[in-house]
């Protein structure tokens, strides 16, 4: 990966010109409104962006209820975001995809500017501390945003909020995802995905008790429902040797 760190960004942001591919009978403009809405994006990206590759395509099954399919390919800094959307006409699902571009670009800003420890606590365990961050993801998302942060960040887990309100943890596995929601309800992606769902609620604990059921594992995190405020959390090692502890981003965008 290309090391950004003196790389001067300018604001708005540049946005090169994409290639647009069309595949299907869409009408007549489809192409110029998609790369407008994509542009109009990524102009507040927080780094540059160096390609954009936008792609309409029309499923030929007449039984699919959502037969138009918009994406987008963009490297923001050496960072590559992808975004899905389906809908029933071409508008809507390019009007999804901006919609869901918008929600990248604003969780690769926030990973850009670092995890901001709101506190550092002495651990249950000799010697560990525990460093608090809000979640990366920004606001509110779907399970196919969530994915796309997760493997634009490159984590192996990513704590997020989706948009019935429900905390949930999205893991990586080797042959896709595992999901899994704090009260036992995993919301369902919209579109075939290797996603698997845990069932049954997350545990529901206190700070010090998570960290001392972390310590009994030999698991690298834990997801639970902690007592103060019934959101969930998500309890993991750090590589330094302290535990990280991640809670979700605030309804009204301030950080605890």
């Amino acid at each position: 990966m290309t090391d950004t760190s003196t790389e001067k960004t300018t604001w708005p942001a540049e946005v090169p010109a994409p290639t647009v591919v069309v595949r299907g009978v869409l009408g007549i403009g489809i192409d110029e409104y998609a790369e407008a809405k994509v542009t109009a994006v990524l102009r507040r990206a927080h780094g540059p962006v160096r390609h954009v590759r936008i792609t309409v395509t029309r499923r030929p099954d007449p039984a699919v209820a959502e037969p138009l399919v918009a994406m987008a390919h963009v490297d923001v800094g050496g960072v590559v975001l992808h975004a899905h959307a389906t809908a029933e006409t071409a508008h809507t699902a390019v009007d999804r995809l901006a919609h869901r571009l918008s929600h990248q670009v604003a969780t690769h800003a926030r990973h850009r500017r670092g995890p901001r420890p709101t506190s550092v606590n002495r651990g249950t365990a000799p010697g560990r501390r525990v460093v608090a961050h809000p979640a990366y993801g920004a606001g509110r998302c779907s399970v196919e945003e969530a994915i796309a942060d997760l493997d634009a960040l490159g984590y192996d887990f990513h704590l997020f909020t989706d948009d019935s309100g429900e905390d949930c943890l999205v893991r990586r596995t080797a042959g896709g995802y595992l999901l899994a929601a704090a009260h036992g309800s995993p919301p369902s992606a919209e579109w075939p995905m290797p996603v698997w769902s845990c069932d049954g609620a997350a545990p529901r604990m206190d700070a010090g008790k998570a960290q001392v059921r972390l310590d009994l594992s030999a698991e690298p995190l834990l997801f639970y429902v902690d007592d103060t405020d019934n959101r969930g959390r998500l309890l993991y090692r750090r590589a330094d040797g302290d535990y990280g502890l991640v809670f979700p981003v605030p309804e009204n965008g301030v950080e605890r």
